[in-house]
């Protein structure tokens, strides 16, 4: 609300799953998850280690990008943070632009967000841009399986002594949830492992077919207190399409693609 408010240019957070990129979709400004491991996130509270990540909120693409170039560069006390490595200099625009569009979009019943996502993807094809239908099963698996997957584990590897000791002052979901790492095995972790392997695979086809995977940051939006009644379900309806990008499946922008609107720019890391 700082950064939506103006009384900031940009915040930090995280963001595994989603924690950065919607709440800044839902106060209107941008939300960057760099690729992984490029910002340290050394003196962050640990979820899983190997997949915690930097997110920034600005109220620009401009001052994402910016904040982004400053923050980035591997620190010696973090061993998952890591170079940026080279990028490309080919520049493309809009025009001849291969966009991704999954073959079923569930909007959850928000007719509202459906019609402004189908606006957003006619102006793309105005300016030239080409939309290409994939199939966007293998993403949605990918983030299913941190969720339903032995990675719950690594959460209570990293606060496993808080738990055991201070369980009770945790929210009772979010104690439950990471609690149940108890109750997987090096077995089911190895075969994740080997499923993960092959969703990648699968993505590999995808990514060879579009130049960018655009997608709606959440669904819809729900009241404040109807999350509070069921927070498992809706906010994993609300990670519909940003869980996906947990592991690395999806590829990072390797040149900057103009969409002819500040608020379209992007230069990936």
């Amino acid at each position: 609300m700082a950064v939506a408010t103006g009384l900031v240019s940009f915040a930090l957070g995280t963001d595994i799953a989603g924690s950065g990129r919607i709440p800044a979709a839902f106060c209107n400004v941008v939300g960057l998850k760099p690729t992984r491991g490029l910002i340290p996130a050394l003196g962050v509270v640990p979820a899983c280690r190997s997949l915690d990540c930097v997110s920034i909120l600005a109220l620009t693409v401009e001052d994402a990008a910016a904040v982004c170039a400053v923050a980035t560069g591997p620190d010696p006390q973090d061993a998952y943070s890591r170079p940026m490595e080279p990028r490309l200099t080919t520049q493309h625009t809009t025009s001849g632009c291969r966009f991704g569009i999954p073959t079923q979009l569930d909007f959850l019943g928000d007719p509202e967000a459906a019609h402004l996502f189908d606006q957003t993807v006619a102006r793309l094809e105005a300016m030239g841009g080409k939309v290409i239908a994939i199939d966007f099963a293998p993403f949605s698996e990918a983030g299913q399986l941190f969720y339903d997957g032995p990675w719950v584990a690594e959460r209570l590897a990293a606060l496993e002594t808080f738990v055991r000791t201070s369980g009770d002052a945790m929210h009772p979901i979010t104690h439950q949830i990471i609690a149940g790492g108890a109750n997987y095995s090096a077995v089911d972790t190895f075969r994740a492992f080997d499923r993960l392997q092959h969703i990648r695979a699968q993505t590999r086809q995808v990514w060879e077919r579009i130049d960018c995977l655009m997608v709606p940051t959440a669904p819809t939006v729900y009241r404040i207190d109807a999350v509070e009644a069921e927070p498992l379900r809706l906010n994993t309806c609300l990670g519909l399409y940003t869980n996906s990008s947990i592991f690395s499946i999806w590829r990072p922008l390797r040149c900057q693609v103009d969409f002819g609107h500040r608020g379209y720019r992007w230069a990936s890391p």
